[in-house]
């Protein structure tokens, strides 16, 4: 998930007799990926000494000699790499640029190790143009960060880490705000598009800049309606601290659901608000509201759902019959994980139909460990089990997303299991 820093705190945790060379390197690996070139040289004695004839071990010591300021030690090591017939690219080429010798083109990424990745960055050399297309989801923050990589590439990179979870929307908000764009572009922002990182950049960079509340929003919206996953993150602090007002009535779905989205579920409550209001009035927002309710219910900010509520949210969505009962099972299933008791009327005419969605359901094994685990009430094994169950895939039929909810329900992790389904629900277009 790319914590690295929580991995590294795992490992200390560890009796020394545990720590076996393969938990040594990922510890190593992990300092890396966090940046945090002390803790990674830290080891480097251990290493070596449990692993004498480990290119890895050596590699290790060559990029702390480089760190503590010792190049000439180093040049001893990089020869005895060479010998080895060691291949790596990227190591090479920094061992070279940090020993005062032309550096090699680092041609790409598939076989950067974290190790390799530190080397290219303490010698600031330039990253290739597919470096983040051809690399691991777990370097995606550091590419963001690499001196050598051109702003489009950290750019590109600091994308990918929020929208896979391995950074930070503060990361991303960093890098764009090192970037610079002319007058006549930011006030090209209202007309821009949001299909392109460039302009993604340009748009936020001008709603920061923007003071009227009422353009901020619409530059905002902007972005909602281009990237409905990347931009709530990325602008969870400015929706945060935008006042929800009658005047924005008609952007307050738009913030509510990016708010939600965002994990700011309090924080939609005055935009919601809002929308009630101008609902009273007879105007769209009425529909609107109706649209959010089962999200809203999820997110435990609305009362309990009422065949009206499933009705007129259902003529909101004005979708076809297949979408309309795939999203309500889901829907359905999530509220009763969650603890609610759905109109039997809603859910007892979808009991005939054919699978809704035809994807693998979790492995068994991980069935019984999570069962295992949910009863004997034990919280870490219950999350992690989750987690593996989840995996990768997508396409599972909506029970098995509610017997996770439940799971975690179980061992107490309310508030987990509330933000879980809700973002199951956005992730499928509830």
């Amino acid at each position: 998930m790319g914590a690295n820093d929580a991995v590294v705190a795992l490992l200390k945790l560890l009796p020394s007799p545990a720590m076996t060379p393969i938990l040594r390197r990922l510890q190593v690996d992990s300092a890396l990926l966090a940046g945090d070139a002390a803790g990674a040289c830290a080891q480097e004695s251990a290493l070596r000494a449990t692993q004498s004839n480990d290119n890895y071990a050596l590699e290790l010591q060559v990029y702390c000699q480089f760190v503590g300021g010792r190049g000439q030690e180093a040049g001893l090591g990089i020869d005895l790499l060479r010998d080895q017939k060691l291949k790596d690219p990227i190591f090479f080429a920094a061992a070279d640029s940090l020993s005062g010798l032309p550096p090699g083109k680092i041609e790409g990424m598939n076989e950067a190790s974290p190790l390799a990745l530190a080397m290219a960055g303490l010698a600031k050399l330039q990253l290739p143009e597919n470096a983040v297309t051809a690399a691991p989801a777990a370097y995606y923050p550091v590419i963001a960060r690499a001196p050598g990589a051109s702003p489009e590439v950290r750019l590109a990179a600091a994308e990918r880490a929020v929208a896979t979870g391995t950074g930070s929307p503060q990361l991303l908000r960093q890098i764009i705000d090192q970037l610079s764009f002319t007058p006549a572009e930011l006030a090209g922002a209202a007309t821009e598009s949001a299909k392109t990182a460039k302009g993604r950049a340009i748009i936020y960079k001008a709603a920061s800049q923007q003071l009227l509340p009422s353009g901020r929003a619409e530059l905002i919206q902007r972005a909602l309606a281009g990237d409905p996953l990347l931009a709530p993150q990325l602008y969870a602090e400015m929706l945060a601290a935008l006042p929800a007002s009658p005047d924005l009535a008609g952007f307050a779905p738009w913030a509510i659901r990016a708010l939600l989205a965002s994990g700011q579920s309090e924080a939609a409550r005055p935009w919601l608000g809002v929308l009630r209001s101008d609902a009273l009035l007879g105007t769209g927002s009425a529909n609107a509201l109706n649209a959010l309710k089962p999200l809203l219910r999820i997110a435990g900010l609305v009362d309990p759902l009422t065949t009206l509520d499933l009705a007129t949210w259902k003529q909101a969505r004005n979708e076809s019959a297949a979408d309309y009962a795939k999203h309500t099972l889901l829907m359905l299933s999530l509220l009763s994980a969650l603890g609610d008791t759905p109109p039997e009327a809603d859910w007892v005419a979808l009991l005939d139909g054919a699978p809704i969605i035809s994807g693998k359901m979790p492995k068994s094994a991980l069935a019984v460990g999570l069962l295992g685990a949910e009863t004997g009430k034990k919280r870490g094994e219950t999350v992690l089990y989750t987690l593996l169950s989840l995996g990768e895939q997508r396409d599972v039929e909506p029970a098995a997303f509610a017997q996770l909810v439940t799971a975690l329900r179980m061992v107490g992790l309310d508030a987990d299991a509330r933000a879980f389904a809700l973002e199951l629900a956005l992730a499928y277009g509830i």
